[in-house]
């Protein structure tokens, strides 16, 4: 038997070498990892600082104000102005990249925010 129906006639299952998969369940799960796929993440970012010799070598903390898209109360993506305090790691060269996750645009479909990366020049 390929499929049946459970009885009320609405749900149709195939039976695959004896096991009774539901057709319906298959297509939802599909439809839940399609819209999950849809929702794209945010653009990364990036931003270029200027590190002394001293800093480079030794590490520091340096504040950074960067323009992004966030979501708003509305759910309507708008242009804003953040303060980050960024730890620099001792040792670091030039164009060393530096990942702060989460902090890069907002997604325009309901999905993650994209990344910062500070580029050190």
């Amino acid at each position: 038997m390929l499929y049946h129906t459970n009885g009320n006639g609405d749900t149709v299952y195939l039976d695959w070498l004896g096991s009774p998969w539901k057709i319906h369940g298959c297509f939802e799960r599909y439809w839940q990892q399609e819209q999950e796929r849809r929702k794209l993440k945010g653009e990364d970012l990036q931003f270029d600082l200027t590190l002394g010799f001293r800093d480079a070598i030794f590490g520091c903390e340096k504040t950074i104000r960067i323009q992004h898209l966030e979501v708003s109360s509305n759910s309507s993506v708008v242009p804003t102005i953040k303060t980050l305090t960024v730890n620099v790691p001792f040792g670091v060269d030039s164009e060393t990249r530096l990942r702060v996750a989460g902090e890069g645009d907002a997604s325009k479909s309901n999905g993650d925010p994209g990344d910062l990366y500070i580029i050190s020049i």
